[in-house]
């Protein structure tokens, strides 16, 4: 219950013990359930609206929906592991061109924890999918700009930002505001990259 309250209103802190002592279980765990139960919500849902289409299409996906959402829920979650792993090992290699002694297993295991709001954001989304029934709005075709600009102003990706910026400086020892700089960069990265790839 302590680490649940330090987590939530005393984030340096929490981060700072964390990096004395690196812990994966609770992220992992929530990474798992949390993209299992959103992928087979949507998949589900995606397939059950589908079954107005072609009928040949509508007879394979009824024979083998299981299996299809087994796959996409799979695909998700290591895809998200992937990510959080290639993410983790880039960062660790730039701070070590410029620290010492920075472990791998401390850079990922405060980069899962920081990923924690993206989880809970998952969760709150899941929950309005299966009230909802809509699905529709994770295909509309909106462009790169007004994405990333939703992306920005998401208080939950705003949330995982700023503990970015906490990892940062707990792993590097660098000021506060350089770190949060360093982060204010990430969005503007990651549009240029979505525009370019």
């Amino acid at each position: 219950m302590r680490s649940f309250y330090t987590y939530f209103f005393k984030p340096f802190e929490f981060f700072r013990i964390l990096n004395n002592s690196p812990k994966f279980l609770i992220p992992l765990i929530l990474m798992i359930v949390i993209n299992s139960a959103f992928s087979i919500v949507v998949s589900s849902i995606s397939y059950e609206a589908g079954q107005l289409n072609n009928n040949m299409e509508n007879e394979f996906i009824n024979e083998n929906k299981n299996i299809l959402i087994f796959v996409t829920a799979s695909i998700s979650i290591i895809g998200q592991l992937f990510t959080t792993v290639g993410i983790s090992v880039f960062l660790y290699f730039i701070f070590n061109l410029f620290f010492n002694s920075i472990k791998f297993r401390n850079v990922f295991s405060l980069m899962l924890f920081a990923k924690i709001p993206e989880f809970i954001y998952s969760c709150l989304l899941t929950f309005y999918i299966v009230i909802t029934k809509n699905v529709s709005f994770l295909t509309d075709a909106n462009s790169i700009f007004m994405d990333s600009i939703f992306k920005l102003i998401n208080p939950f990706n705003l949330w995982h930002l700023f503990l970015l910026g906490i990892t940062i400086h707990v792993i590097t020892k660098m000021s506060k505001t350089k770190s949060f700089i360093i982060v204010s960069l990430f969005p503007i990265m990651n549009y240029l990259f979505e525009l370019f790839i």
